[in-house]
């Protein structure tokens, strides 16, 4: 059976600014979430080992953006991370030894009155053990006493949403296959358009009071449609290639315009890649690096084969043991077009920006709560510059 009723992405809809706006300026808006003692934009970074890794997590939580670990750093880090109370990805299996009954690890390696944050970073959300691991781990927390917050996904049907909202999941990711690296829509023919999704999400959220927070999940490859996502209901936007694209991100220079004196003087890719997680390092000097090099990384989905291998050699696996699926994401080459900093700055002038249009002093009054409207062609022509 066929359904008639239209689906929008992001790009078919636009945010409405208020009738009057008490905001004077821009920075009178506090576009952060507090988090214990520290202020994070609704922002998660995609746990992409091409994105993130050991070497740079410590630069995306400067910059308050939340940092995941992840599956590719060795089991051991990653719970070192965990055990510090930082977001931390796990397959569903590593996340069944750790957290729920019967499992490996369970409670050697946890600790009474430590708050966890587990990802069960499963690109199938859909599969009904997972809400069955939901509950059993929420439940063992509190007879060992430690909080547990869990991320689950990823999704692509809201009343999957609501599904691990009433298992316990604190955050569900949505979306399938909207990524830039990610074939999955294209190849299986699944996927719900992001705008609708988020929408449906969200109605449900309200009319159910679930406290379990929206991710925006893929695709998120400008401020707009970053900002779209919180406006329509998304509680947080997760981040990947785009990040991809910054000076700091995990991925190594693999070409860039080396001038015949830079040659001389025996300057290379191995000089600038030894230079992009120095913090000592100005930010001026890495823009002008970036525009006088003009550098190039790639980008890859964790679905890729290359991904899939480093996955399994973090589980401590031989990699002659390591059953390879076919992948459902891609390797692509990307030109670096800003610092980490330069990203985050504009998109928090920005989002402040579209608060104040918006009457809204901080998140809890503008996610889910501007005016929507759907855009013809020819508006979304005379917004693309």
């Amino acid at each position: 059976m066929i359904k008639e009723e239209k689906l929008y992405d992001l790009d078919d809809i636009t945010i409405i600014p208020a009738k009057q706006s008490r905001i004077r300026h821009r920075s009178d808006v506090t576009p952060y979430y507090k988090v214990g003692q520290r202020d994070y934009l609704p922002i998660f970074v995609s746990p992409m080992d091409c994105v993130i890794s050991d070497e740079n997590f410590h630069i995306y939580d400067k910059n308050k953006v939340i940092p995941i670990i992840p599956r590719t750093e060795m089991f051991d880090r990653r719970m070192e991370y965990c055990n510090s109370g930082y977001w931390t990805a796990f397959g569903l299996n590593e996340f069944v030894d750790i957290f729920c009954p019967g499992g490996r690890f369970v409670p050697q390696i946890l600790s009474p009155n430590v708050k966890y944050y587990a990802l069960i970073d499963n690109a199938n959300g859909h599969m009904d053990e997972i809400p069955k691991r939901i509950k059993e781990a929420k439940e063992l927390s509190k007879q060992y006493g430690y909080t547990l917050q869990i991320m689950a996904g990823n999704i692509a049907n809201p009343t999957a949403y609501k599904v691990l909202a009433d298992a316990g999941a604190d955050f569900v990711r949505c979306s399938i296959g909207n990524g830039n690296c990610c074939i999955t829509a294209s190849n299986t023919a699944t996927f719900m358009p992001m705008a609708s999704l988020i929408d449906k999400c969200r109605e449900l959220k309200n009319k159910n009071q679930l406290t379990c927070a929206i991710v925006a999940d893929g695709g998120i490859s400008s401020y707009s449609r970053a900002i779209k996502a919180l406006a329509l209901g998304a509680d947080y936007v997760m981040i990947g290639s785009t990040f991809g694209k910054c000076f700091e991100s995990a991925s190594p220079f693999t070409k860039a315009d080396f001038s015949p004196r830079d040659v001389i003087d025996g300057f290379g890719l191995e000089d600038l890649n030894e230079m992009r997680f120095d913090e000592r390092l100005p930010e001026e000097k890495k823009k002008s690096y970036i525009g006088m090099y003009r550098p190039i990384k790639k980008v890859w989905g964790m679905s890729t084969r290359k991904a899939q291998l480093s996955i399994g050699l973090a589980q401590g696996k031989k990699k002659e043991d390591i059953k390879l699926k076919t992948s459902e994401g891609v390797e692509k080459q990307v030109n670096v077009e800003y610092t980490l900093h330069q990203w985050i700055e504009n998109f928090t002038d920005y989002l402040c920006s579209s608060m104040s249009y918006c009457n809204s002093e901080n998140l809890s009054e503008y996610i889910g709560k501007p005016t929507i409207m759907l855009m013809s062609e020819a508006s979304k022509n005379a917004i693309n510059k």
